[in-house]
């Protein structure tokens, strides 16, 4: 049996693996622009999304100081969906740093997991273009019903591990990450080249806070 105090890790996938705030903001906004109301700037995004494509659209509609009946916040849903399938890798990147240190991971035989409210198809692009041979599980929303700061889709992960929840660390940018890891019994820890500040981290429940990718390895040495 290992001796590390951890053998896994999950990730969240927006402002913790990957840049993708330009395209969800560009994709969102051209959305917006369709139907005649005001767009966003990438700040304001930071604080808009993180719940899901169909919340990120309920939380711009709030900020225009309109009502919608159902079926309009659906079909905006469904447009914003088909527009960011088109320009989802336009500037989205992997973070400084990170593939780095998710060769070294690999390197040390710790498991390596995904967890995001993304729909599951665009997990699954992503992961196929910029993330091939990490991950051993990646679950977007279609496997985590209820999403995150639910702790369902964290402990199916350790489950399919076989791991107790203590052994499992999950890295992430905000609030809901941190209240995830503490709801499913993980260790939390905040990145700070995310979307969010530290100080949400830290109020959250992060154990602990990294400013840049290779930080984490000394968890796992």
């Amino acid at each position: 049996m290992s001796t590390k105090v951890f053998n896994a890790i999950i990730f969240d996938m927006d402002g913790t693996l990957l840049n993708s705030l330009g395209d969800i903001t560009n994709s969102m906004n051209e959305v917006l622009t369709s139907k005649g109301l005001r767009t966003f700037n990438l700040e304001e995004y930071k604080y808009l999304i993180g719940r899901g494509p169909y919340e990120l659209v309920k939380n711009v509609l709030s900020k225009c100081n309109q009502t919608y009946p159902e079926g309009d916040i659906i079909e905006m849903y469904d447009s914003y969906l088909y527009k960011y399938a088109q320009r989802q890798n336009f500037q989205s990147k992997p973070y400084a740093g990170i593939l780095e240190l998710l060769q070294q991971l690999k390197h040390l035989g710790i498991l390596m997991g995904v967890i995001s409210n993304k729909p599951q198809i665009q997990i699954n692009t992503i992961i196929d273009q910029f993330f091939p041979d990490f991950f051993s599980i990646f679950y977007g929303s279609a496997e985590i019903t209820p999403l995150k700061p639910d702790p369902h889709g964290a402990i199916k992960i350790a489950h399919n591990w076989r791991l107790s929840v203590d052994k499992v660390v999950l890295l992430g940018d905000s609030e809901i990450d941190m209240k995830t890891a503490e709801n499913a019994g993980m260790y939390g820890v905040g990145a700070l080249w995310g979307f969010r500040e530290a100080n949400e981290l830290l109020n959250a429940g992060a154990k602990r806070l990294v400013s840049q990718p290779i930080d984490m390895i000394s968890m796992f040495e």
